[in-house]
């Protein structure tokens, strides 16, 4: 971590005097810029550098850079993670979605494009939840159909896609999704309970909408 300075005549005298002379510049410039060169290796990337300058004209201070260093190497990691906390900030603080969309979907051109991909489905669900949050249920449905086919086990999307077909009064699809996940009970496709207790409340909805209300309990 270091200052950047943006005078040439400022910049000869700290190169002139070594590194001693950064710091004093940094503590007199209430207006300083701070560069951030990080490093870092994963089995995904590989080893990976990179440099963050902070803006000249809204300079981010050293606490606000360190934070958009550790994001960066989240994302360079683990870009779906990544991904959900943008995500869940936007949510918290009540901000456009439509930047995170992007990115997500800048994400995803990124990728390699089998016809099996896991990060790609997990990726499309997401811009599938965005989708909903802005009240466009029709691309929230093409994004889940998409997740779904890039990855046929990731039962998030298919859950996601019954409750689709519950609001478009598709009960018997919801309810064919949802019991490929969570039947038989005793030997379920998944043991995460949160997913299966999703299952069985999406299948009660569906079964007491057809009328079907002994079975729904």
């Amino acid at each position: 971590l270091s200052p950047v300075i943006d005078d040439d005549a400022k910049k000869g005298k700290a190169i002139a005097a070594g590194s001693d002379a950064r710091m004093p510049q940094t503590q007199q410039d209430d207006k300083v810029r701070y560069q951030l060169l990080l490093t870092g290796f994963s089995k995904q990337p590989g080893y990976f550098v990179f440099k963050l300058d902070s803006n000249r004209d809204s300079p981010m201070d050293m606490d606000e850079l360190i934070r958009e260093g550790a994001f960066q190497i989240v994302l360079k990691m683990n870009p779906y993670l990544a991904a959900l906390h943008r995500l869940d900030t936007a949510i918290s603080e009540d901000k456009s979605l439509d930047p995170v969309k992007d990115m997500i979907e800048g994400m995803i051109i990124g990728l390699p494009d089998p016809p099996t991909s896991p990060e790609r489905a997990r990726l499309e669900n997401l811009l599938g939840l965005i989708a909903l949050l802005q009240e466009d249920v029709e691309l929230a449905e093409i994004r889940f159909r998409q997740a779904m086919a890039s990855d046929r086990a990731f039962h998030l999307a298919k859950l996601n896609m019954a409750f689709v077909d519950l609001h478009y009064d598709r009960h018997d699809q919801a309810i064919a999704k949802v019991e490929s996940i969570a039947q038989p009970w005793y030997w379920p496709a998944t043991d995460n309970q949160l997913l299966l207790a999703a299952a069985h409340v999406i299948r009660g909805v569906a079964l007491s909408t057809l009328g079907r209300k002994a079975e729904a309990v």
